[in-house]
């Protein structure tokens, strides 16, 4: 660590310095370019420099002196409600609340949630507390979406911050309520929730549940689809039961699986629809927003003053959504056709040995390297895609690396960033 840094040591930052940026490619301090192919998970999803991106800074440059940068959420303003009638349109929900990050959106969902059963629902349901997410899932860092988060691969979330909000528990994808995961605050490791010190709504009755959270593709480290047969036993669960279902797609929203939302994608979750959804990452092309959307019914359980966000959705925020939306609704067909591409160029990397599976949809997706092949960690092929000009991320040594463009990734500069994915993963064995 450079003591010399600024910075609180929260991430280890590459040794490049970028000084610029046009559509799906950066550039540094000694004048190389490079492809983005993360993007922190496609933040930037019109890309950098780009004419929508720019139109928008430019038309609000002009209009600055009659249009504040923010106003206060209390003082209506034509171009916030025109941004959440849009947003609810493209999502299809009723209502959305503003808010700056997926951690924060997800904060609210469980929020929203939990109050439904205990102020909307009557004390017959006050004892649906419980919040399960599935294995793998990750949603965040404050305090819900933390405690909803499954870290047994990455303990490190939760170590050290002390006692975690109770009613929170991780299942298998096989949905067995007798394989619940936990949280031992003291411990500071997962223990099996059976074999657990219970609280008054035990995690293994379905009636205590409040709700099951979850990304409809995974994407912590990693890039994962479900089968048909596990949205089948998911809806089959909550049709039974009456838990909320809410979908994380802060990461595949916006436009990533070649639908607004993912799942819309018929292939991702085969027609399941969410209780509530929480979108943010690429919604505002690099801007911080995010937002919860929930039906009329669901979304009544807030009330002014129970939840709130300073920030959320301020003017230049808002406008740059609408651009986001807008592209969407031209260029989506555009967003679908690249996922052919990307499924050819996996099974091309697949032929040649180098990968051994891939998994995702749209332009969002991830491949496991032939890690007995090429005899490197993750953190070394990605160091080594730098070489070749292309930017990756993985934080593990061994997982599915993420291989996700900006949604306005062209088939050139996508076709290139295969070419050089190629390059880096015979480098090893060449």
């Amino acid at each position: 660590m450079d003591t010399a840094s600024p910075f609180m040591h929260t991430i280890d930052r590459l040794p490049i310095d970028i000084v610029r940026g046009e559509y799906s490619r950066l550039q540094d301090s000694d004048g190389n370019w490079y492809l983005d192919f993360w993007g922190d998970e496609g933040v930037a999803s019109l890309g950098y420099a780009t004419p929508w991106v720019q139109g928008v800074f430019r038309e609000f440059a002009d209009n600055a002196l009659a249009l504040p940068h923010r106003l206060p959420d209390a003082y209506p303003n034509q171009l916030r409600t025109r941004a959440a009638t849009a947003l609810c349109k493209a999502a299809g929900f009723d209502q959305a609340f503003f808010c700056n990050s997926g951690a924060e959106a997800n904060e609210a969902a469980i929020k929203l949630a939990r109050r439904y059963w205990q102020k909307v629902r009557g004390s017959e349901h006050h004892s649906r507390i419980n919040v399960l997410t599935i294995e793998g899932n990750f949603h965040g860092r404050s305090g819900y979406s933390l405690a909803a988060s499954d870290s047994i691969d990455s303990p490190y979330h939760k170590e050290g911050f002390g006692p975690s909000p109770r009613g929170f528990g991780i299942i298998g994808d096989d949905l067995d309520t007798s394989r619940i995961r936990i949280w031992d605050n003291t411990q500071e490791r997962y223990v099996q929730a059976s074999t657990y010190l219970q609280t008054e709504s035990p995690f293994h009755d379905w009636s205590k549940c409040a709700a099951v959270i979850m990304a409809p593709i995974l994407g912590n480290n990693t890039v994962r689809t479900y089968p048909v047969s596990f949205w089948n036993h998911l809806d089959s669960l909550r049709k039974q039961h009456g838990f909320l279902l809410i979908f994380d797609e802060i990461q595949v929203a916006t436009g990533r699986t070649g639908y607004f939302c993912a799942h819309h994608n018929p292939a991702v979750t085969h027609g399941v629809r969410p209780d509530i959804i929480t979108i943010g990452k690429g919604i505002a092309a690099g801007l911080p927003a995010a937002m919860t959307l929930a039906d009329n019914e669901v979304a009544r359980a807030f009330k002014p003053g129970v939840h709130f966000s300073t920030f959320g959705a301020s003017m230049l925020v808002c406008r740059m959504m609408e651009e986001v939306i807008g592209w969407l609704e031209t260029y989506s067909p555009g967003v679908r056709a690249r996922e052919e591409q990307f499924k050819r160029g996996f099974e091309v990397l697949k032929g040649h040995n180098l990968i051994t599976e891939y998994d995702g949809a749209g332009v969002h997706w991830g491949f496991t390297p032939n890690w007995s092949l090429l005899g490197a960690s993750g953190p070394e092929i990605t160091e080594r895609a730098r070489r070749y000009g292309l930017l990756m991320l993985t934080h593990r040594k061994q997982a599915p690396i993420r291989f996700t463009p900006p949604v306005i990734v062209g088939a050139t500069e996508l076709a290139d960033g295969f070419t050089r994915l190629h390059q880096t993963l015979a480098s090893f064995i060449g």
